[in-house]
């Protein structure tokens, strides 16, 4: 079977969802949708598919499912007309930036029978992937504490959310993927250093198990960054997400796996399609971004108040 896909959005991170679809197998590329017609032009004449500045256009054309890589404020929107088109969606993060938005989409979407993945890509990283296995078996012992670095230049495409959802919400639902344990307190720094919006953030997340978990990031650091470091009464576990290098740690040396690079976002939107295909289950349930909003929602308020939050 192959589901025929359509790409709304595809500026900057959208184009590399219609390379990928154009790529798989089990992916037929149908439709994209852009507001700027010059860029939605040429994507379609490289790709030889239907084109067109209206995302509503999509039900001209048969499409099962679409990648949603608009801009944050209009995920809603387009994401609601796709669910009651009955089109299945993955939405890139965040969701919405307004967690009672967010949860409606899923809810609607539940309603509706139409399948909602979040676009939580680090999911599909090699190396989150290998150091949630290492953690599951107890290779490090009892986790103590993950320290995360998510950090770089500010990025030249137009924001509509703060760091905080650009960049740390990845850090975030990466600390609830590989523990799979509930954040009982939340304490947050965010400041407004060169932007309208907070470009500095510093997150303190205390979870069940007696763990904490530390995400810092920032639109200001000269460099791009992307580390992992989890700490266990047995050792260390250090994980690039950019080279997808693991590196553990222990009284017995220093171990790096031999791991072959593989692309992250092919491996998501590979199983975004195979799991419709076979109605099995995401690995980025629309749940799963909803619990990781009411984090950083908490942890807006913690930076308001100046206090530690408790859900």
């Amino acid at each position: 079977m192959v589901l025929r896909v359509g790409v709304i959005g595809v500026g900057a991170w959208g184009r590399n969802h219609v390379r990928v679809y154009s790529e798989l197998p089990e992916a037929e590329l149908a439709f994209i949708a852009d507001v700027n017609e010059e860029r939605a032009r040429s994507m379609a004449k490289r790709y030889h598919v239907n084109y067109s500045t209206n995302y509503r256009d999509v039900t001209k054309y048969d499409v099962d499912a679409v990648s949603i890589c608009v801009p944050t404020s209009v995920h809603y929107e387009v994401a609601k007309f796709m669910i009651e088109s009955g089109i299945h969606i993955l939405i890139e993060k965040p969701l919405t930036a307004n967690y009672g938005l967010a949860k409606e989409l899923v809810e609607l979407a539940k309603d509706r029978g139409v399948r909602l993945m979040a676009g939580f890509i680090e999911r599909f990283n090699p190396a989150v992937t290998y150091t949630k296995k290492l953690v599951s078996e107890g290779k490090v012992g009892k986790i103590l504490a993950m320290y995360s670095e998510r950090v770089s230049p500010r990025p030249l495409r137009i924001m509509d959310v703060n760091v905080l959802y650009d960049l740390g919400i990845h850090d975030v639902d990466v600390v609830r993927f590989i523990l799979g344990c509930k954040v009982i307190q939340v304490y947050c720094e965010l400041r407004k250093c060169k932007a309208e919006l907070h470009d500095f953030a510093q997150l303190l997340l205390r979870l069940e198990g007696d763990i904490v978990a530390y995400v810092s990031t920032n639109w200001l650091t000269p460099k791009k960054i992307r580390l992992l470091r989890v700490l266990g009464t047995d050792g260390l576990i250090t994980a690039n997400y950019i080279t997808q290098e693991v590196v553990i740690e222990n009284n017995e040396g220093t171990f790096i796996p031999n791991k072959p690079y593989q692309e992250p976002l092919k491996l998501e939107l590979s199983h975004f399609i195979n799991s419709i295909i076979r109605g099995e289950k995401f690995i980025a349930e629309g749940i799963d971004a909803l619990e990781t909003l009411k984090i950083l929602s908490l942890a807006e308020e913690s930076a308001r108040r100046g206090t530690p939050i408790t859900p």
